[in-house]
């Protein structure tokens, strides 16, 4: 019969005494063991967030508000998106759009300068078309800017879309 070894010889080699030989010899360290259990917490993390996550797709604009009802001027290419019952997010408030205007306006040079803050706040200048979404408010008069929620997705679609 072959005499097998119990030990690699190069591993032998390290211990100085028997006695060594009846101790726990690392594998790993601890550290490695707490990096992947981290890790692992992240993947699960983010795996439950794409089932019961959303992420919202807004639409941005700047609002005036004058008695408790409130004008959002939005871009009319992305008024399109816009419907009644949607979420307005203005001030930290959350309201919803009562209705949409039908017609666009152009921004004119007139209307820049007499409401240049409310331009700068949803990112018009001379020569966009707007349009108007109204919605009754609870904040105080004033001009703000708004996001209007159009639609919210669930991330596992970007997935598996």
């Amino acid at each position: 019969m072959e005499n097998k070894k119990l030990f690699r010889k190069k591993t032998a080699d390290k211990f100085t005494s028997a006695d060594e030989l009846n101790h726990y010899t690392k594998a790993s360290h601890p550290s490695l063991w707490i990096f992947l259990t981290a890790l692992l917490s992240v993947a699960v993390g983010f795996l439950i967030w794409t089932f019961v996550g959303d992420i919202a797709i807004t639409v941005s604009g700047s609002t005036l508000v004058e008695d408790n009802i409130a004008t959002i001027f939005v871009h009319s290419k992305d008024a399109e998106q816009v419907n009644a019952g949607q979420e307005i997010l203005i001030n930290d408030s959350v309201f919803t759009v009562k209705e949409k205007s039908s017609e666009s306006y152009k921004i004119t040079k007139q209307f820049f300068e007499e409401n240049k803050y409310l331009a700068e706040l949803g990112g018009f200048s001379i020569g966009d078309w707007i349009t108007k979404v109204y919605s009754d408010v609870t904040i105080s008069n004033g001009s703000y800017k708004a996001e209007i929620t159009v639609e919210r997705v669930k991330p596992i679609k970007f997935i598996f879309n």
